[in-house]
């Protein structure tokens, strides 16, 4: 659910949502914007339950599958969805190529660095 003010002194927009029978503030729309970096932040290489990371973060399980909806490519999904064999997700390989160092541009040494 989104909220708007027409009031100057007050926040602009404001994020809420429903889970289980209770509302939830998500933040302001930046807030609701930088759950999609920090869930990708919380991503390795090694997968990763949903309430694992909901957990890390001390946010809902809702608000970690919006960020992860809002990754897109930049995660991958693995598992079955079912109880034995949960969803899980990490970074997809080419995610990690944005966050090179020097090394990528010609550096053989990590002692040029």
């Amino acid at each position: 659910m989104y909220a708007h003010s027409a009031e100057s002194a007050l926040v602009n927009e404001v994020f809420v949502g429903l889970e289980e029978d209770e509302y939830l503030s998500f933040g302001t729309g930046e807030d609701f914007n930088a759950i999609d970096e920090r869930v990708f932040d919380a991503l390795s290489d090694e997968p990763r339950s949903i309430a694992a990371i909901a957990q890390e973060l001390q946010i809902s399980y809702k608000m970690v599958r919006k960020g992860l909806e809002g990754l897109g490519d930049r995660v991958v999904r693995e598992g079955l969805g079912v109880k034995a064999h949960p969803y899980t997700y990490r970074r997809a390989q080419h995610s990690f190529l944005s966050r090179v160092g020097p090394l990528a541009q010609g550096n053989d040494s990590v002692e040029d660095l």
